[in-house]
């Protein structure tokens, strides 16, 4: 019977004496023993004896965390892919140009080409359709046609450098560009080329022509920390959190320590019993009594990406952010704070008003519907000696200039109430947004959430300073 399994059987017969069978871990690896017998009725992994049989190369990262690297791959176009070139020293990420010239060997030309792109990386032109060779003046097809836009940060097509390369078929390769869409690993953020892609983060996963990076599912790990390959599912004995780089033993299994608010910081309140991962409830009480209760079990409940937000002593701790996981930041959950605000639109408005005017010297003014609300006062010192808002002259000679003046100074002089609801200022990058809308049934101005949301793509950490201010 062993004469077509030759090595299946040595290995089981030398797995003999151990009393516990040995296990098959790929073909590459073949059949190992991995298990150690620590009573008689159990075989438990020896994951000294696993780390030893696989050592960096992933071939059994469904088993845990082997790999020794801690540099992120690097991105070299299609055929290549998402490359480990990088090694670690005391300096930092350098390129191991051993690594990098086995990789490149069959495409020195298109490494060369992405090596020498700075953050946009170069994209395929495709074939001339007049002299049937390459459209990029090179032996691999791949051009730099697009520019980074510090302002935005995204990369955008640059038309002239497209008519450089494909002359009078500009139009055959903004389509190729479109159709193409972004190759596995990257995400097409706004559904439009022409401001190209943008690199998912490890512990992700995204197929080509992707429109947003998904988040490895708990239970499973982007084990070899690809954006470009799929998550693995861990084995059987091993466990990870959602957005996890690797599998770790159950037995060992807990949450690394959490994060119980701003007052009690980090602590470690998960213990290990009774086969499962679960909160020690004395050391959580001792850590947080009183009033402190309420703002550890907030954030002991929330996913640990996104911390929650406390908006005042009528609303309390609320969790209104999530994993935005494409750009690796938390965003607004718009249904959730609208569910809060509807439920508290007084208290909702007066919290988010306390942060947005503590960023301010002065309140602003509704300066008439061609202006709108603007900041036309600064601090100066008053009759009684005491710093007061004051009209600035110099201010509002900069917002009012233009046909709109005689209508600015006439509300300002007169105090006009708007017929809107106030602005939120959330910030020098992002100033006033109308984030708030006059509700006909009441009368008052109620949040709209939405409206907030999207003002904060982009900006969510002067979105973040305004709705935690006051705290």
């Amino acid at each position: 019977m062993c004469t077509d399994m030759e090595d299946m059987c040595r290995a089981f017969i030398s797995g003999a004496g151990s009393e516990c069978a040995p296990v098959y871990l790929n073909e590459a690896v073949g059949w190992a023993d991995v298990f150690a017998q620590y009573d008689t009725t159990s075989c438990t992994f020896s994951l000294s004896e696993l780390q030893a049989i696989c050592g960096d190369s992933g071939e059994c990262s469904a088993f845990g965390d082997f790999n020794s690297r801690t540099c992120e791959p690097l991105y070299l176009g299609d055929g290549i892919g998402f490359v480990d070139v990088y090694v670690a020293d005391e300096t930092g990420c350098r390129i191991d140009m051993g690594a990098l010239a086995r990789t490149c060997a069959d495409y020195p030309s298109q490494c060369t080409t992405f090596l020498e792109s700075a953050q946009c990386p170069p994209v395929w032109l495709g074939y001339s359709g007049v002299t049937g060779e390459y459209r990029a003046q090179n032996d691999n097809g791949y051009a730099n046609v697009f520019e980074w836009d510090p302002d935005s940060g995204v990369c955008r097509l640059d038309m002239a450098e497209v008519a450089v390369v494909c002359g009078a078929e500009v139009e055959d390769c903004v389509q190729l560009i479109t159709v193409a869409g972004c190759p596995a690993g990257w995400y097409d953020h706004d559904n439009d080329m022409t401001t190209g892609c943008l690199p998912c983060q490890a512990g992700t996963f995204s197929p080509s022509r992707a429109q947003e990076c998904s988040a490895c599912r708990a239970n499973w790990a982007d084990t070899d920390k690809n954006p470009a390959t799929p998550c693995q599912q861990c084995a059987n004995g091993f466990e990870s959190l959602a957005g996890a780089t690797s599998c770790t033993n159950s037995l060992h299994f807990c949450p690394p320590a959490a994060s119980l608010g701003p007052t009690v910081g980090v602590q470690e309140v998960y213990v290990f019993s009774d086969a499962s991962c679960h909160v020690d409830s004395d050391a959580l009480a001792a850590l947080c009594p009183g009033t402190l209760w309420d703002e550890c079990l907030a954030f002991l409940q929330s996913d640990q990406q996104c911390d929650p937000v406390f908006l005042g002593d009528a609303i309390g701790w609320v969790s209104i952010y999530t994993w935005h996981a494409e750009s690796g930041t938390c965003r607004i959950n718009q249904a959730e704070l609208q569910s809060v605000c509807d439920t508290h639109v007084a208290e909702c408005a007066a919290y988010l008003n306390q942060g947005s005017s503590s960023a301010l010297d002065c309140e602003p003014d509704f300066l008439g519907p061609e202006t709108g609300w603007a900041t036309v006062r600064s601090l100066g010192q008053g009759e009684s000696g005491e710093m007061e808002c004051q009209i600035d002259a110099d201010l509002v000679l900069s917002t009012c200039a233009g046909a709109a003046y005689d209508s600015c100074i006439q509300h300002l002089t007169s105090g006009t109430a708007a017929s809107d609801c106030a602005p939120l200022w959330l910030g020098e990058d992002v100033g006033f947004v109308s984030v708030y809308v006059l509700s006909s049934s009441d009368n008052e101005c109620h949040l709209s959430a939405d409206l907030l949301a999207a003002a904060c793509v982009g900006f969510e950490s002067e979105c973040h300073a305004v709705l935690t201010t006051g705290r």
